[in-house]
């Protein structure tokens, strides 16, 4: 049972019957053990003191999958029976016909927990999941009838409080509804009643159906027909907007800085920094994570559901001709949503001289 269910150690049984939960850890997911007597017709609760004769295969006996008990600790073994196929077939000579029946020898239980029907939901501020907070006593009896209250760190659940049910199937069992927040992340859910805490987490993710970004295609000034100036100062905005209905967090915005220009100055406005709900971040620094081998101008925050975010940053131009092309992303949670360019031709300045006449 250490790794159930991961390998074949498992032990199946005739004559003792026993109760375990695989959920608790390990070297205490057995919680009771019974033995059967012939003589009594009855199941009596194992004896630690007591001497039990025990019939096995050869490879559990030398102490295969674990069983080391059996090899280190047996008293007055004996390992000269039948081999198992030659046991099995004087059984079915004798005993024939078989007809199998369940008897409840391997019972399986949970302890106290709670039990989302569903464990992603998009966080819309919407979408739902049932969760089932079944609590039990030590020997894993129902609790019917305590009163539980269900706390969460994200997202609503209702009701907040209620009782267990008394009796039946369902015996100590509450079924609440949790309700998805705007915001994506891990949520922990508590209830805590019958002197018990047990906790779940369900996770709220952001994709396209939870954040619309609708980003205007970057645009420039400072350029007149296509055409900028040597020495001019040209200014690029980016903007981007959160239609929702979630909020939109870990958004990057990304402008590089032409080849041909030095960066002069820049400007953010609109969203939410990551370090506090009134700051923003803007900087200047080379990605190359983002396989930009051209300075970069970045942005990285949150922006609410129908809200906005401007970058805007200005360059100079410093090339005498050519073209010099802008580029703008968009990334959510390291994901690329969006990107355009925008390119300018490069006039060298012109200067004019008066002539005068003498």
């Amino acid at each position: 049972m250490r790794n159930y269910p991961e390998d074949g150690r498992f032990p199946q049984v005739a004559g003792m019957r026993f109760l375990w939960d695989p959920y608790r850890p390990i070297n205490s997911r057995v919680i009771s053990v019974e033995v059967y007597d012939a003589v009594s017709n009855t199941w009596n609760p194992i004896s630690l003191t007591a001497r039990y004769k025990v019939v096995t295969n050869n490879f559990v006996r030398q102490g295969g999958d674990f069983y080391t008990m059996f090899r280190d600790q047996a008293i007055n073994p004996y390992d000269f029976g039948p081999s198992l196929d030659e046991a099995v077939i004087e059984y079915l000579g004798q005993f024939s016909p078989v007809t199998p029946t369940l008897e409840g020898r391997i019972i399986y239980t949970r302890r106290s927990a709670i039990v989302p029907r569903f464990n992603l939901l998009p966080a819309n501020g919407t979408s739902t999941t049932v969760l089932t907070v079944t609590l039990r006593d030590t020997i894993l009896s129902p609790l019917g009838g305590v009163s539980v209250m269900v706390l969460t760190n994200k997202g609503t659940v209702s009701p907040a409080s209620g009782t267990t049910i008394a009796s039946g199937s369902s015996a100590g069992q509450l079924v609440v509804t949790l309700t998805a927040p705007l915001d994506a992340g891990p949520a922990t859910i508590f209830a805590v009643g019958g002197s018990q805490v047990v906790s779940t987490v369900v996770n709220f993710f952001q994709d396209a159906s939870t954040v619309n970004f609708s980003p205007s295609v970057i645009t420039q000034t400072g350029v007149s027909g296509g055409v900028a100036q040597s020495g001019s100062i040209i200014t690029y905005t980016i903007t981007v907007t959160n239609a929702g209905p979630g909020n939109a967090n870990n958004v990057l915005l990304i402008g590089t800085v032409p080849s041909g220009t030095q960066y002069v100055s820049g400007s953010a406005s609109g969203g939410f920094g990551p370090n506090s709900l009134l700051s923003q971040q803007f900087s200047q620094q080379s990605l190359s994570s983002l396989s930009s081998s051209s300075s970069v101008v970045t942005w990285q925050g949150s922006v609410p559901a129908g809200g906005s975010h401007t970058m805007s940053y200005a360059v100079r131009v410093t090339a005498l001709g050519g073209v010099i092309t802008a580029t703008s992303r968009i990334l959510l949670d390291n994901t690329e949503v969006y990107t355009n360019t925008i390119s300018s031709l490069v006039q060298a300045y012109q200067g004019f001289l008066p002539i005068v006449r003498r």
